[in-house]
C-alpha cells in the first residue's frame, strides 16, 4: 500500500505522552517493559502556570470564540486575569465549557460539559486534538478526570444508567482499556464530586452521596467508607487521607483505612468542601461553607496534619441569599508556598455574581489579596462556574523530550513524550519503510517507503507522495519543514521530491556521485536542506550553509545519517560504526566503544541542539548531551529490522 494516504487516520486522536508504547509489531509483553516513567532521568521543573476551567462564561482575557474554556493564569499575579483562554472541546449540547481538566505530564486534558469529548492541549506547542469518548464496553457520560500518579493512566469518572462508573484510559495510546461499573452505587451517584488518586496506593477516592467510594484499579474492586454525604476533594498526606464529610474533616490511615481523628467545624455546623495537603506534609488546607443569617460565609482553614488542630481561618467570600457554592478543588503550588482556593459560585437567578480564585500564603497562613475575579455571571443557566484549577506539580520525572523508532514493516515504537498515533505494522506494503519524521505539534508523523509512498498518522496530513511514480533510484529518507506543513523525500541518487509547503531548492539528481545519498536534513528555518552521501559528502541547497564534510577523507565505515543543529545551522553525521562527525555543531560524544549494537542506523537531534540520539541495530539507543534515554526496542524481538528514528521538537 504505497503511494497515497494511509488508511483513514483520525487527526483528533492522540497527544503527547510520557512513555513508550508498542502496538501490533512485537509481543505485547514488551509494552509494560517500556513504561517506567519513574525511572527516567529527566525532571521537568514546576511551571508557573495556573489553569482554570469554566463550564460556562467568559474568562477576563482576550475574547474567545466559545464561552467557557480554560484560562491560563500567572500564579504570581492572578489579579491581572488570564493571559489567554484555551477554547473548550466541542459539546453536543452546544453550551461549551469544560467540566473537568487534569494535567498529564505536559498535556492538559479537558472534558466537555456533556462528558463525551476529550480535548488534549499540548502545553509546549499550544496545539490541541479532540477525541470522542468510547470504548469496548458501554460508557455513560463522564463528569470528572483524574490521572494516576505516574501519568500512565487517565481515569474517567462518570455514570452508567445512574451508577458510578470508572473508565481507565492508557495515556500512551489514549485508548480505553477497562470500564468498571462500581457495584452498589445505584442511581444516586453524584456528578459534582472531585475524585482524587492516592499517590501511595494508586486507589481512586470518589466522594459520593453514599459516602467515599474507594476503587482499587489493580484488582477493580471497590468499597464505601464513611457512609453519608461526602462531596469534597480528598487530600493525601503522609499515608493519611483527609476526607471532607459535612461539618467534619475525617483523617484516615490509608494503610488500614482506620479513622485517626475527626476535625470538627468550630461552629458545630457547616460543610467542609475540599482539602489539599502541603508538599512537606506539615499542614492540610480545607474550605468550610457556613450558613450565617441571610448569607453564606466561605472559610479557608489551615489545619495541623500532626495534631489535627485548626490553626487559622480566613474568610474567602460571602454568598448572597440567592447564591450557592459547591466543592471546588484546592491546589498547593509546587514549592508549597501558596494555596489556590477556587470558589464555585452558582447563581441561577442573580445577575452579577462572580467566581474567584483566592491565594493563601502558607508562610503566614493568611490570604494574600491577589485574587482572580472571573467576572460576572448571568441569570438562568448562563452563570459562571469555576470548575477546576491546576498547577503542574510533577511527581515523576516527566520527559520533555521523546522519539519514535520505526521498523521496515512500518511498526512504530514511541518513547518519552512521543505519542503513538498508529503505524503500518501488520499492513501489507509494496516496499519497505525507510524513514519517519514528526508531524505538526509532535502530534503525529509521516512514514516513507523506498518507493516514495507516504503514510500519515495523527496530526500529520497527507500532502502527496512518489508512490506509484517510477523512480530512478529508491527513496532513502524524509525530512519535514519546521512548521510541519510539508516534507521532502530524498532518493539515493540525490533526487528531491517536495510536498506541501516544502519548496524545491535543487538536488543532486542526475549528477555524478562518488557514493549514494543516505539522508536529508532541513535547515532550522526550512529555507533549505542538506543531503549527505555514504562517504560523508555534503550537498547544500537553498539557505543551507556548507560547514565542511568527510567527503574525500578515509572513513572506517560509511555514513548513514545526518541531523542539523537548530541553534547554529551546523550539522552532525553518524557512521554505521557510531562515529560522529560534527561541523559547527557541538560534539557531545559518540557510541564508539560504548557497546551500542552496530551497525548504527541513524541519528536525531534534540530540539535545542544540545544533544543527539544515535540509533543502533535492533532498536538499541544511546543519548548524548541533553538527549535523555527514555527506553528503546534494543533487546526486544522485532518482526522486522529497525530502520530509523525521528524526534519530537526537531526540525528534521
Amino acid at each position: 500500500m504505497a503511494g497515497g494516504p494511509a488508511r483513514p487516520v483520525l487527526t483528533t486522536v492522540l497527544a503527547m505522552v510520557l512513555a513508550a508504547v508498542l502496538l501490533g509489531t512485537t509481543p505485547a509483553g514488551a509494552v509494560a517493559g517500556s513504561r517506567g516513567v519513574t525511572a527516567r532521568g529527566v525532571t521537568v521543573p514546576a511551571t508557573s502556570t495556573l489553569y482554570v476551567g469554566e463550564s460556562f462564561g467568559t474568562n477576563q482575557a482576550p475574547a474567545t470564540a466559545e464561552p467557557g474554556g480554560i484560562g491560563v493564569f500567572d500564579p504570581a499575579d492572578l489579579a491581572k486575569g488570564a493571559s489567554t483562554v484555551l477554547p473548550p472541546p466541542p459539546t453536543s449540547g452546544g453550551t461549551g465549557g469544560v467540566s473537568s481538566a487534569v494535567l498529564v505530564g505536559t498535556t492538559l486534558v479537558g472534558l466537555d460539559s456533556a462528558g463525551r469529548v476529550l480535548r488534549r492541549y499540548n502545553t509546549l506547542t499550544g496545539s490541541s486534538t479532540d477525541q470522542p469518548l468510547g470504548g469496548p464496553q458501554p460508557m455513560g457520560p463522564v463528569f470528572r478526570l483524574v490521572a494516576s500518579p505516574d501519568g500512565a493512566v487517565l481515569y474517567l469518572v462518570g455514570t452508567d444508567n445512574g451508577s458510578l462508573q470508572v473508565t481507565a484510559m492508557d495515556t500512551f495510546t489514549w485508548t480505553v482499556t477497562t470500564t468498571f461499573d462500581v457495584p452498589g452505587t445505584g442511581p444516586s451517584a453524584s456528578t459534582t464530586s472531585f475524585p482524587t488518586v492516592d499517590p501511595g496506593t494508586g486507589d481512586l477516592w470518589i466522594p459520593q452521596d453514599s459516602g467515599v467510594v474507594v476503587v482499587d484499579p489493580s484488582t477493580w474492586t471497590s468499597q464505601v467508607l464513611l457512609a453519608g454525604t461526602a462531596t469534597g476533594q480528598v487530600a493525601f498526606n503522609g499515608g493519611n487521607a483527609w476526607v471532607p464529610a459535612g461539618p467534619s474533616l475525617i483523617d484516615l490511615a490509608t494503610s488500614d483505612l482506620a479513622t485517626v481523628r475527626s476535625v470538627e467545624s468550630p461552629y458545630g455546623v457547616g460543610t467542609f468542601g475540599s482539602a489539599a495537603a502541603s508538599p512537606g506534609g506539615a499542614d492540610v488546607y480545607a474550605t468550610l461553607v457556613l450558613g450565617v443569617g441571610p448569607d453564606w460565609e466561605i472559610f479557608a482553614w489551615t489545619i495541623s496534619a500532626t495534631t489535627g488542630a485548626l490553626i487559622l481561618s480566613n474568610t474567602v467570600g460571602t454568598l448572597g441569599p440567592e447564591e450557592t457554592t459547591s466543592p471546588a478543588p484546592l491546589v498547593v503550588s509546587a514549592d508549597g508556598s501558596t494555596v489556590f482556593i477556587a470558589t464555585n459560585v452558582n447563581s441561577a437567578y442573580v445577575q452579577g455574581s462572580t467566581a474567584i480564585i483566592s491565594t493563601l500564603d502558607t508562610a503566614t497562613d493568611t490570604l494574600t489579596g491577589d485574587t482572580a475575579d472571573l467576572g460576572p455571571g448571568g441569570g438562568g443557566n448562563s452563570y459562571l462556574q469555576l470548575v477546576t484549577a491546576l498547577v503542574p506539580v510533577p511527581t515523576s520525572p516527566y520527559p520533555t523530550q521523546g522519539y519514535w523508532q520505526v521498523a521496515t514493516d512500518g511498526g512504530v515504537f514511541s518513547f518519552g513524550n512521543a505519542a503513538f498515533h498508529g503505524s503500518m505494522g501488520g499492513t501489507p506494503l509494496n516496499q519497505p519503510i525507510v524513514g519517519l519524521t514528526a508531524g505538526p505539534g509532535d502530534q503525529g508523523y509521516w512514514e516513507v517507503a523506498s518507493d516514495g509512498g507516504i503514510f500519515a498518522f495523527g496530526s500529520a496530513p497527507f500532502y502527496g507522495s512518489m508512490g506509484g511514480t517510477p523512480l530512478n533510484r529508491p527513496v532513502v529518507g524524509i525530512a519535514s519543514t519546521p512548521d510541519r506543513k510539508g516534507y521532502w523525500e530524498v532518493a539515493s541518487d540525490g533526487g528531491i521530491f517536495a510536498f506541501g509547503d516544502a519548496a524545491f531548492y535543487g538536488s543532486m539528481g542526475g549528477r555524478p556521485l562518488n557514493q549514494p545519498i543516505v539522508g536529508i536534513a532541513a535547515t532550522p528555518d526550512g529555507g533549505g536542506y542538506l543531503e549527505v552521501a555514504a562517504d560523508g559528502g555534503i550537498f547544500a541547497f537553498g539557505d543551507a550553509a556548507f560547514h565542511g564534510s568527510m567527503g574525500g577523507q578515509p572513513l572506517n565505515r560509511p555514513v548513514v545519517g545526518i541531523a542539523t543543529d537548530p541553534s547554529t545551522g551546523g550539522y552532525w553525521m553518524v557512521a554505521d560504526d557510531g562515529g560522529i562527525f560534527a561541523f559547527d555543531a557541538p560534539f557531545q560524544g559518540s557510541p564508539v566503544g560504548t557497546g551500542l549494537a552496530v551497525p548504527v542506523l541513524g541519528m536525531a537531534a534534540t530540539a535545542d541542539g544540545s544533544g543527539y540520539w544515535v540509533l543502533g541495530a535492533g532498536g538499541a539507543l544511546d543519548g548524548f548531551g541533553d538527549a535523555g534515554n527514555y527506553g528503546s526496542m534494543g533487546g526486544t524481538p522485532l518482526n522486522q529490522p529497525m530502520v530509523g528514528m525521528g524526534a519530537t521538537g526537531a526540525t528534521a
